[in-house]
Order: structure tokens, then C-alpha cells, then sequence
């Protein structure tokens, strides 16, 4: 397919737009860049590219709300390269239903990015020097982030031991104003809240997330003590499970295969080989 040279890559992550933009231009290909969901819209729209590298994961819109609208058959055609630390079945059928090319994300994934990028500007093999494979792994980041906030130290320690052993970076917070703040600063794949904690519980905290523009993106998964849901079944239904609140709610103790299966949505670890149950 021939199409236009330029490229729109759209992520909320700096390091990982330099780094494909340093790559696309090596390509020969002329490269815009969108931090936001918003922004990649605005402009596609002013100046339709040929190819839009996107994140799932940003604020302002999700990637496959861009999907939907830059996809729309009244809009000029473009390929789109989905690249993303997901990898369950939804995203993988959604993918394929926009006719979007699945990259995850991973040190490797210039290797699958270019020669997609090739394919569909036809550059011919070897008018471009490769890049040597440590130049290509940097990318992007190796390990995804998760934010643990809790005010039980016991369940901290024991999630904290069981998510590094998946190969992802943790971050500990006890209460929802402490969890906000890193949140804000560290920019987690995941955030993990008790609901009932002093000084901001998960509902705090939810609320402080969603309605801040850097972390309204970020998938929150609510664990709770209590032993009859009802306590909070008002506040659940209304606001905090769901598209604007959490992606999932847990009651203690947690089993671990669901607690990785729910996180396995939203970023890349490593599943272990054993199961078990996390607190008492």
C-alpha cells in the first residue's frame, strides 16, 4: 500500500515517543506527536497522517476511543499500530476490529513496528541501515509499574513480594492522599486500593484520580476487607466500579491467579506457576 510519509505517534510516555520518533525519522519518515488521546484527534484531524502509532492507555481519550473516531469512513484512510502492554482476548478482538495492527509493548517491539512501517510507506529492504539490538531495546520501559496503597503494612509486604516476582516495578503507599501524590509523580500502569483506609479511603482516591487529567487513565483495582459488600454497595454502583471508577473490585483475602489475571489486563508481568492467597 502506498501511502503518505508521515507518521503521528500518540503516547503519554516521553521516553518511548523520542525514541520512536528518533526511529520513524531514520525511516525517512516525517513524525507529529501527541501526549493525549485529545491531542492525537486534533491533529489527525488538521493533518491525516499515514500512520498513527498509538498507547491504549492516555489520558483525555483512551486509544481505542482515537480508534473510533479517526477510523470513521467519512475520515481520510490511515493504518493504525496499536502498541500497548496489553494483552487479554478484549484488546486483542478490538484490535482486529478496527484493522488495527497489535504490537505489545515490549524492548523488542521496534523489530515487529518496522518493517510494518516498510511494508505500508514501501521503503525498499536495505536503503536503511538497521539499528543494532541494544539501540532497538531502550525504547521502552522493561518493567510495568504498579501502585499498592494500603493502610495494612502485612498485606503491603505480601503484595509487594508477590507483583516483583512478575517482573514489575512497586510502588507503596498506606493512605489515599499519600497514594494520589505518587500516582501524580510515578504515573503507575495499574493502582491498587484498599477502599477502607484513614486519611482518603479508595473512594478518595478514585475520585482524585479521575478527575485529574494525568491519572484519569489509570485502571484502578479495589480490594476491601469488609464482610458484607453492602456497606459500600451504594457508592460501588454509583461511581466506583465502572468506566469512570474501578475496573475491578476484590474482597480479602485476595487469590493471587485473579488479582494477576485482572492486572495481566492493563500491563505486562510475568505470571508464576503457583496460586495462592494474599492476606488473612
Amino acid at each position: 500500500m502506498k501511502s503518505r510519509g508521515n507518521v503521528l505517534i500518540a503516547d503519554d510516555d516521553p521516553g518511548v515517543v523520542r525514541a520512536l520518533s528518533l526511529r520513524c525519522a531514520k525511516l525517512g519518515l516525517t513524525v507529529e506527536t501527541a501526549n493525549n488521546g485529545l491531542q492525537a484527534i486534533l491533529k489527525a484531524t488538521r493533518n491525516p497522517p499515514g500512520v498513527m502509532i498509538l498507547d491504549l492507555n492516555m489520558p483525555e481519550a483512551d486509544g481505542f476511543r482515537v480508534c473510533e473516531w479517526m477510523l470513521d469512513p467519512r475520515r481520510p484512510p490511515m493504518e493504525v499500530i496499536v502498541l500497548t502492554g496489553r494483552s487479554d482476548d478484549e484488546t486483542l478482538d478490538r484490535c482486529e476490529s478496527f484493522g488495527a495492527y497489535y504490537v505489545p509493548k515490549s524492548p523488542d517491539s521496534w523489530s515487529t513496528i518496522r518493517p510494518l512501517l516498510e511494508d505500508i510507506f514501501e521503503i525498499k529492504e536495505g536503503s536503511v541501515p538497521e539499528e543494532n539490538s541494544r539501540t532497538t531495546a531502550s525504547f521502552c520501559h522493561s518493567k510495568s509499574k504498579i501502585l499498592i496503597v494500603d493502610d495494612d503494612s502485612d498485606l503491603l509486604r505480601a503484595l509487594e513480594a508477590r507483583l516483583q516476582k512478575c517482573d514489575v516495578e512497586v510502588f507503596k503507599a498506606t493512605d489515599g492522599m499519600e497514594g494520589f501524590r505518587i500516582a501524580v509523580r510515578e504515573k503507575p500502569d495499574v493502582v491498587i486500593a484498599d477502599y477502607n483506609m484513614p486519611e482518603g479511603g479508595g473512594h478518595y482516591l478514585i475520585w482524585r484520580l479521575r478527575s485529574t487529567i494525568a491519572t484519569s487513565h489509570i485502571p484502578i483495582v479495589v480490594i476491601t476487607g469488609e464482610a458484607d459488600l453492602s456497606a459500600i454497595k451504594f457508592p460501588l454502583e454509583r461511581d466506583v466500579v465502572g468506566r469512570a471508577g474501578a475496573v475491578r473490585l476484590f474482597r480479602k483475602p485476595i487469590q493471587t491467579k485473579d488479582l494477576l489475571e485482572e492486572l495481566a489486563k492493563h500491563c505486562t508481568l510475568t505470571m508464576p506457576t503457583s496460586t495462592y492467597a494474599i492476606g488473612l
